[in-house]
């Protein structure tokens, strides 16, 4: 059944969820292990569709994450054209009712050129999981073809509505659940010094691990006995350690590395230390939700996306202060140093997100948003895309589709540097991230999000 009505026939619970094989240890990958089971499970055919090559590989992925159903996507040429077709003819020989994106730009020009073909009329979904620019503008730039949109935070699914990026009904939330046990886990160690966890990418634009040393310095000038456990790796991490020297000398700071998430959970995240997040913005975090769930407190930055979700509430399941602020951040610190203050934090935040953010919930809502996408009316048949520019010398000479086929006849092909460049996740963007992230600050302080209770004292609603 090909056509329009192709996601109403007999195997409309025929999935194919399309990432990248690059990224194994990342919280996508994470959430994607838990998703693909949980839809199984209710009754949908999910197949993987990893891409891969120089940067990634598929194999690699699923020893990690391993999963029954699945399909390698390589590009041999390394050409925009050869994404595109690669992509396409997964699509194809899958056939399914709904793709599931996750931060690949090149499916929906795949997408658009198999629906002006009539080669195929499923429905297509982004995925978006984070507040950059480029992603949140490639909603608009692909409307043409994007069935609907699941955004993981409440804030990124009322600005993509606000600013008419898409129509209201095809913007829907789903969010991330985490498995808790049965009760709250008690702490290992009420004596010695404060523990404190950071877990994630060495990065200062959404990460901010600057305001780690400026944090470590208040401590340290406070006299608060501390240690802080650093988990992740990335490109601020030579700096990182210079500026911490004489921290990790002491042994005030450790440096952990970048470990798999059961290493992190087991090793790092202990019940009664405090998971520490300095963000200029974050979806979820996955990383709150896993502290939560082994018994830790949570200090965090009121990053863009806090307030709306609403789970982080200061003086209630967390302690909030302004971002960048670390002397506010410290105080936060000391104050959950307290045994008695930290575990009401932590129980506080374990009931909360044991009603909120269960597997069984977080599923729930990835269901029905599927199924909302499934229920709405096909797009209009679209145009096919632009054809992509010239790869190099061998596109001017012989054409893009001329030089495409000498590529693959002869094995000849771009080569890239990086995962980003060799499958990217979005177009670009004309805004900088400060710029979306005024726009988004702006959005969130002018909504009441209902029980939301700010760091000074004001509730939202």
């Amino acid at each position: 059944m090909t056509g329009p009505d192709r996601a109403k026939g007999v195997t409309a619970r025929r999935l194919l969820v399309l990432a990248s094989a690059a990224y194994p240890l990342g919280g996508l990958a994470t959430w994607m292990a838990g998703l693909l089971p949980g839809l199984e499970e209710a009754g949908w055919e999910a197949t993987l569709g990893l891409v891969e090559g120089t940067h990634g590989s598929a194999a690699a992925f699923l020893a990690r994450h391993p999963w029954h159903r699945t399909v390698a996507i390589s590009n041999p040429t390394g050409t925009v054209l050869g994404r595109r077709r690669a992509l396409a003819g997964a699509i194809a020989r899958v056939d399914p009712a709904l793709v599931l994106v996750v931060n690949l730009e090149s499916v929906y020009p795949a997408v658009q050129e198999l629906r002006a073909r009539e080669r195929w009329g499923g429905r297509l979904v982004m995925t978006l999981h984070g507040f950059t620019p480029g992603l949140i503008e490639d909603s608009c730039r692909f409307r043409a073809v994007l069935d609907g949109v699941v955004f993981s935070n409440a804030l990124g699914v009322a600005a993509l509505r606000e600013w008419g990026y898409l129509a209201g009904e095809r913007v829907l939330r789903a969010g991330y659940g985490v498995s808790l046990p049965d009760a709250l886990p008690e702490e290992e160690e009420a004596a010695g010094p404060l523990e404190i966890v950071w877990a994630g990418r060495f990065e200062e634009s959404q990460k901010r691990v600057a305001d780690l040393t400026r944090i470590v310095s208040e401590l340290e000038a406070s006299g608060e006995p501390f240690r802080l456990h650093l988990a992740g790796s990335g490109p601020e991490e030579a700096g990182l350690r210079e500026r911490l020297a004489p921290a990790l000398a002491a042994g005030r700071v450790l440096l952990h590395g970048e470990l798999p998430r059961e290493r992190v959970l087991g090793e790092v995240m202990r019940p009664g230390r405090v998971l520490l997040v300095t963000s200029s913005w974050e979806t979820g975090p996955i990383v709150a939700l896993e502290a939560v769930s082994r018994g830790m407190a949570v200090v965090t930055s009121d990053y863009v996306g806090c307030r709306a979700e609403a789970l982080l509430r200061h003086g209630e399941t967390a302690l909030v202060f302004p971002v960048g602020d670390a002397a506010a951040g410290c105080r936060a610190l000391r104050e959950v140093a307290d045994p008695g203050r930290r575990r009401a934090l932590a129980g506080a935040a374990w009931r909360e997100v044991s009603r909120r953010c269960s597997p069984q919930a977080a599923l729930a809502d990835w269901i029905a948003a599927l199924e909302s996408v499934l229920a709405l009316p096909p797009l209009p048949r679209p145009l096919p895309p632009e054809p992509p520019g010239p790869a190099g010398r061998l596109d001017r000479w012989c054409g893009v589709r001329g030089a495409e086929r000498v590529r693959r006849l002869t094995g000849a092909r771009v080569r890239h540097g990086s995962a980003g460049s060799e499958w990217p996740h979005t177009a670009g963007s004309g805004e900088s991230l400060d710029e979306l992230l005024a726009r988004l600050r702006q959005l969130e302080q002018g909504i009441s999000w209902p029980g939301h209770l700010l760091p000074d004292g004001r509730s939202s609603g």
